[in-house]
């Protein structure tokens, strides 16, 4: 505990971790700012827009309904393997049609709401929406049984969307900042040379690399809810005044709150293998480009390349846990691929545990074994 309380004073004497909480504080203000100005609170009627909406509705069926013939006719010139799977759970034009060109999926592309919806913080299983709830329609919910897929002849579930919203969004950035916290933390100090100083006075070297591991966990955990935190409370004035709170029940805090909450512990532990990658390479440049090169090709490896890589991609895995929803894998349909439910947000953060674990103890052994010069 002397050592990590050590480790946490230096941190914070660095001026990395003051620069990032004072711009970031400023950020939301400005974007509190902007939501409130740049909003107005006059509801929109839906019924302005009805001659719009039957309109999309008409042109979706017209292209719905030439979709699924020329799919029943066997031309599948422009129509992909998993398109063709989807248009083949209907038995005609008319129910593809139905189906595929509900009113209510347009009202809230079509009806522009000009005032600030609280819950566009963070809405978990909803479309997009452009109306607030409040409006009729304004957004559908997946329900469970349009999730459900049948592939020859075995029921399986899709997976349940990511939640979306600003502070989601806001999380995303802030995940690519605590891998620069965690990986400068070392890298700093093996530029200045100071790491040898630190040996001299602490010999025991698998508690000087915990402490300075934890120092970098807990001050990423802490700036990360602190700052999604304020995000909230900056916008709250443009939801009251601006806007609405319409859809912001106890399941909408209770939910939010979680999302905070579990975007610290993923900014901690992305700030924990930043730190360990740098803690082998001696840099923080190594720790940084290591995560954000991960970042740019694991899509590629684990969708298109290495399919069967996806349930435990770190990146999938790390957005799952922090913003709910459900990690998916590829299962082969016969002429191509769906994707199907992997695991939840507990599979998430045991897949990203078992990241964080490898990524410390090989740091761990290095840190304790290398010679310092």
């Amino acid at each position: 505990m002397r050592l990590l309380g050590i480790e946490l004073r230096r941190m914070w004497h660095r001026r990395m971790p003051r620069v990032i909480v004072g711009l970031g504080i400023v950020g939301v203000l400005v974007g509190g700012g902007a939501a409130f100005f740049t909003h107005d609170a006059t509801m929109p009627v839906v019924e302005d827009h009805s001659a719009e909406i039957e309109a999309s509705v008409a042109e979706c069926r017209q292209y719905s309904t030439q979709d699924w013939e020329r799919w029943a006719s066997g031309d599948t010139t422009d129509i992909n393997p998993d398109y063709g799977q989807y248009l083949s759970q209907f038995q005609d034009a008319e129910a593809y049609a139905d189906e595929n060109c509900r009113p209510e999926y347009f009202s809230y592309f079509d009806v522009l709401d000009p005032r600030f919806c609280l819950v566009t913080l963070y809405e978990p299983e909803v479309q997009w929406r452009r109306a607030c709830p409040d409006i009729e329609d304004a957004a559908t919910e997946y329900e469970p049984s349009g999730r459900i897929i049948v592939i020859n002849g075995v029921e399986y579930q899709r997976p349940k969307p990511m939640g979306r919203g600003t502070v989601p969004e806001m999380g995303y950035l802030l995940f690519a900042i605590a891998a620069v916290i965690g990986a400068s933390f070392i890298g700093a100090e093996y530029k200045a040379g100071t790491v040898e100083s630190t040996l001299l006075w602490e010999p025991r070297r698998i508690a000087v690399f915990g402490s300075k591991l934890a120092a970098a966990a807990l001050t990423t955990l802490v700036i990360q809810i602190f700052l999604l935190a304020v995000l909230v409370l900056a916008m709250l004035p443009a939801a009251l005044w601006r806007g609405t709170t319409a859809g912001a029940d106890a399941d909408f805090w209770v939910g939010l709150v979680g999302v905070i909450l579990r975007s610290g512990v993923v900014g901690a532990a992305i700030a924990m293998i930043a730190l360990s990658v740098s803690t082998v390479t001696r840099n923080t440049v190594g720790g940084v480009a290591v995560l954000l090169g991960y970042t740019a090709v694991s899509p590629i490896l684990s969708q298109v390349i290495f399919k069967g890589l996806r349930p435990i991609d770190l990146s999938e895995n790390a957005a799952v846990l922090a913003n709910g929803g459900e990690v998916g894998r590829f299962i082969r349909n016969g002429v191509g691929y769906d994707i199907v439910v992997a695991h939840g947000v507990l599979g998430a953060a045991l897949v990203v545990g078992v990241y964080v674990a490898i990524a410390v103890l090989i740091a761990g052994v290095v840190f304790a074994r290398r010679d310092v010069d």
